[in-house]
């Protein structure tokens, strides 16, 4: 893929072909906004094509943008034509994803599902990094052993911009949730809620299920993942009150000496009335 010969040109609508299987839906909101934006100012970035030996094209990235300018009723788009037989399947797909990746608009769940199949085309181009890529002894100074996700993390962090870390969450998300939890959760709230797909993901798949029943039952009978495990597992709910103690208790026990020194200077006096009043000093 690297040295891909691409041109920048108008090409007609009518010429470009959506094959099947794309990771993200054109959601007919944002179509309308691109729709509507494009006959202000024009599209702002160029769909990616690859030409074929028949004169059509194949789209890569755009399906949103494509979509859009159909709507608007414009013949001609402006497009990145990547010229005939230079890409495979796995280098069509890197440009798909890395695009969508650039872009604000996926969800938490879409986003870890690119990762995901970031990390399987970029396997098929670089096969090294399945089998954890440079190694090395991590007592001689060399580069620490990795594990196949660590390393996929590490390339994957350098394209996207995101960390080592999130990235192998967000792998984690996908690779755990089972597919019905995945049909259940597309649009909901819980879809954009990092945390609670984490907690979801980290659950049996009968379990995942009985704690989407109870946040989707109308009314729901709890507000958060955590509240509706506490349920499925036949806990007691905390109030308000508890939750803020047991997050105080939490958020100490992570702080810093120092950090803690200060939170008692602040204190200073209703901790000296509490232990007078206990009896602390004698």
């Amino acid at each position: 893929m690297p040295g891909a010969r691409a041109t920048f040109r108008r090409i007609a609508v009518a010429l470009i072909d959506v094959p099947e299987g794309r990771l993200s839906a054109a959601r007919a909101a944002r179509v309308e906004t691109i729709a509507k934006t494009s006959r202000a100012i024009g599209l702002l970035q160029p769909v990616n094509v690859e030409a074929g030996e028949d004169g059509r094209f194949r789209l890569i990235a755009g399906a949103k943008r494509l979509a859009a300018l159909i709507k608007a009723g414009e013949a001609e788009i402006d497009a990145r034509v990547i010229a005939a037989g230079t890409l495979d399947e796995a280098g069509r797909r890197l440009i798909e994803i890395v695009e969508n990746l650039d872009r604000q608009d996926l969800t938490k769940l879409e986003r870890a599902e690119h990762l995901v199949a970031l990390k399987s085309a970029h396997e098929v181009r670089f096969p090294d990094t399945k089998r954890g890529g440079r190694r090395g002894n991590q007592h001689s100074g060399g580069v620490v052993r990795q594990s196949e996700i660590f390393a996929f993390s590490q390339e994957a962090a350098e394209m996207t911009g995101l960390s080592r870390r999130a990235i192998e969450v967000a792998v984690q998300i996908v690779s755990a949730l089972c597919e019905d939890s995945k049909v259940r959760l597309r649009g909901s709230w819980l879809e954009d809620h990092q945390a609670g797909l984490k907690l979801l993901s980290e659950q049996k798949p009968a379990v995942q299920g009985r704690i989407l029943d109870i946040l989707f039952a109308s009314p729901p009978e709890a507000a958060s993942v955590a509240d509706a495990l506490a349920l499925v597992e036949g806990r007691r709910l905390l109030s308000t009150a508890e939750k803020l103690f047991a997050s105080t208790l939490g958020n100490w026990s992570r702080l810093s000496e120092r950090q803690r020194a200060s939170f008692l200077d602040t204190h200073e006096a209703a901790i000296r009335a509490h232990a007078r009043a206990r009896g602390w000093f004698r």
